[in-house]
């Protein structure tokens, strides 16, 4: 993956075996417009293909993190339009793709949060948020059904109750409240998240790459396969990681030191 590069409304920077997307259209409040999607999916199809790169951090500048899909490019054209539907496949491609990476991502909520932003959210593995952030999903404000999963990954985040809540009130969360209800693993003084995300990105990247990829896939099953499966592959996984040299070497020098 390239050092660095600048795509419209997206930023791409590495350092080592982390990279960043910091989403860059803040007079839009970040909102994802079609340029930013393509990019996003460029960045993520360099980032996926490189097997040097552990931690992928996803950010925005400005006062927003993502205030969700851009409505003057939809108020621009008809909803059953080719455009809407490319636009539709190409974000619910990135959001899948992030889902499903192999590798942790680390959400850096920086700034409001509402919507399709809070569905990027969703498809991160940690999430920290600086502590004046709100995190709300507005759709049934405007008459919109969510467009990138956030409908069902929700659900899975919050329970059915909390969910449910958000959805057809619109109500803002805080951060804190945020954390409480599971949506934020953590909440940081507002000058502190860009430090607070690099130390946990390299505290994660320093890590054995195959033990971390294994177990956030064990973790991640465990939501969509049952119980047996899940207890079955994570046996599997501990004979296989049992085996390999950095298990051998942590037990011998456990042993030393008894």
């Amino acid at each position: 993956m390239k050092e660095s590069w600048d795509a419209p409304g997206l930023r791409v920077e590495r350092n080592g075996p982390i990279a960043r997307f910091v989403l860059e259209r803040p007079e839009a409040m970040n909102a994802l417009s079609p340029g930013l999607v393509r990019a996003l999916n460029r960045a993520l199809d360099e980032f996926a293909t490189d097997p040097s790169m552990r931690v992928l951090v996803l950010t925005g500048t400005g006062r927003a993190f993502c205030c969700g899909a851009d409505l003057k490019f939809f108020a621009a054209h008809r909803p059953d339009s080719a455009e809407i539907a490319s636009f539709l496949r190409e974000l619910n491609r990135f959001v899948d793709a992030l889902d499903n990476l192999d590798r942790p991502v680390i959400g850096a909520a920086n700034g409001r949060t509402m919507g399709g932003g809070l569905e990027l959210l969703l498809t991160c593995d940690l999430v920290l948020a600086a502590d004046h952030v709100t995190i709300s999903d507005p759709h049934i404000t405007i008459a919109a059904i969510h467009g990138a999963g956030g409908s069902q990954r929700l659900v899975r985040s919050v329970g059915l109750q909390r969910a449910l809540d958000l959805v057809l009130t619109a109500r803002s969360l805080s951060a804190q409240e945020a954390a409480d209800w599971g949506l934020v693993s953590r909440v940081v003084p507002k000058a502190e998240l860009d430090t607070a995300t690099a130390a946990l990105a390299e505290e994660i990247a320093e890590r054995d790459d195959s033990v971390t990829k294994g177990l956030k896939r064990l973790v991640r099953l465990s939501t969509s396969a049952g119980l047996d499966h899940g207890l079955a592959a994570e046996r599997e996984a501990f004979a296989e990681a049992a085996r390999r040299t950095p298990f051998v070497e942590a037990m011998q020098t456990f042993a030393k030191r008894t």
